[in-house]
């Protein structure tokens, strides 16, 4: 499902100039720019049916109560290298 910039201005979604925090900047807790990137992505193109919805939400929980297993302990610059490096295809001798 894409949603057009009307409509995220509208449900305040995104932020925008004359308006506060929104929907987006209340839920924005990413320590990457790529995680950056994914987040902005699942809220500009939403799941379309009910199952993926619901699929989200057991995604989200099961993140939620399982956080310590999630813990990455790099900062973006140095997320960054690595995927630059992985993206190299370097053989390992």
């Amino acid at each position: 499902m894409n949603i057009d910039s009307h409509t995220l201005k509208d449900l305040e979604i995104f932020r925008t100039e004359d308006k506060g925090i929104s929907v987006y900047d209340f839920l924005f807790k990413t320590q990457t720019t790529g995680g950056e990137f994914r987040l902005r992505e699942k809220f500009r193109h939403p799941p379309a049916s009910l199952k993926s919805v619901l699929e989200h939400q057991e995604t989200i929980a099961f993140l939620v109560k399982n956080i310590q297993l999630f813990y990455l302990p790099y900062n973006d610059h140095q997320m960054k290298s690595l995927e630059e490096y992985l993206s190299t295809n370097i053989e390992v001798v």
